[in-house]
């Protein structure tokens, strides 16, 4: 009688298995979500001026559709600490194209480097071999 419930037992386990590679095969695994970053200006002054921020958000298979509600989170390099040298205006979630915009500005001049979490999560820009280049831009702040 044992044996014959470990059978069962083994039988539904590779049927969940097949039927998981199945599914993967038929509707693919797109992977971790990639972005793009655009910053305009990426030179400004200091004096209250805000840059736009725009991060686009994608699955790493070019057919599907942009990723849709996709909580975006803009972060500074020069933010360390508990220390806020740069100010964010946190973008809302991504839109039916992806695409999620907020706004950096600061008082103190120097260079910052902007990178993004996604749901809690570095954005990568590129995936290759299961390696992440992380998402990031240069922004400078001068004096006005």
């Amino acid at each position: 009688m044992g044996n014959i419930w470990l059978l069962s037992l083994l039988f539904v386990s590779f049927l969940l298995t097949t039927s998981q590679w199945a599914c993967d095969r038929i509707h693919g695994d797109p992977g971790p979500p990639l972005g793009e970053m655009a910053i305009v200006p990426e030179k400004l002054p200091t004096d209250g001026s805000k840059a736009e921020v725009r991060v686009w958000i994608m699955w790493n298979d070019e057919g599907l559709p942009p990723v849709q509600g996709m909580d975006v989170m803009l972060l500074s390099s020069r933010n360390q600490g508990g220390e806020e040298v740069d100010v964010f205006e946190q973008p809302m979630p991504t839109d039916e194209d992806g695409l999620a915009v907020g706004f950096v500005s600061s008082e103190v001049t120097g260079q910052t480097i902007i990178v993004v979490e996604a749901s809690g999560v570095a954005l990568c820009e590129y995936l290759q071999n299961q390696e992440c280049t992380r998402l990031q831009r240069v922004v400078e702040f001068v004096e006005p």
